[in-house]
């Protein structure tokens, strides 16, 4: 008798380069059907960690998930397009406005979470794409599919009602003085990050 066929599923990175993903799927940050805005909650993390403990999400599977499902909301409000939720029992509201995109394909997000209180943190999120295969299955079978990684690079952490000019042009991120009559000493003046 043989001994059962040895069957290798090869699991990992595809490829590195894949801003190409974008264009392809169904999902985005400036038109219909939207990034869920619980996904980009989930990699940003809570406020009180001192780093985010999510660094990459399945981007198709988990923007159709009942995990995160939520009715998205679209708002224009001084001009500016935001997308995201209201939550539950009256615990605030997330928000995300789509700021730039980079040439090597790092996404600018900016994060607004209005808490239940009078918070209303805001942080900017650098995100990009990434590809792999995955394995699925049980015992009664296994099958290999690819999946689109939505990948937190980093974040900007702005504090409290923070209210200054946010810009992205010519590979240069700017990040305004706060002129928020609020003003907590985060932003006293402005700074600029490259972003390639």
């Amino acid at each position: 008798m043989e001994p059962p066929k040895q069957i290798i599923y090869k699991v990992g990175d595809t490829s590195d380069n894949i801003g190409q993903y974008w264009k392809h799927l169904n999902f985005s940050f400036v038109r219909e059907e939207y990034i869920n805005p619980r996904v980009i909650e989930e990699l940003l993390g809570w406020i009180s960690d001192s780093s985010a403990t999510t660094s990459s999400i399945d981007l198709v599977s988990a923007n159709k998930s009942n995990r995160f499902f939520v009715d998205i909301e679209h708002r224009k409000v001084d001009g500016k397009e935001l997308v995201g939720y209201t939550r539950e029992k009256g615990e605030g509201s997330f928000f995300y406005q789509y700021i730039g995109t980079s040439p090597s394909g790092v996404n600018i997000i900016l994060c607004i979470d209005h808490g239940s209180g009078s918070g209303v943190f805001k942080t900017l999120m650098l995100l990009s794409l990434r590809a792999d295969n995955a394995l699925d299955g049980y015992s009664q079978g296994f099958t290999k599919r690819e999946r689109v990684l939505l990948h937190s690079i980093g974040h900007i952490g702005l504090g409290d009602r923070y209210s200054g000019n946010i810009t992205y042009k010519n590979e240069i991120l700017t990040v305004g003085e706060d002129k928020s009559p609020m003003k907590y000493g985060l932003w006293t003046s402005a700074q600029k990050f490259e972003v390639k």
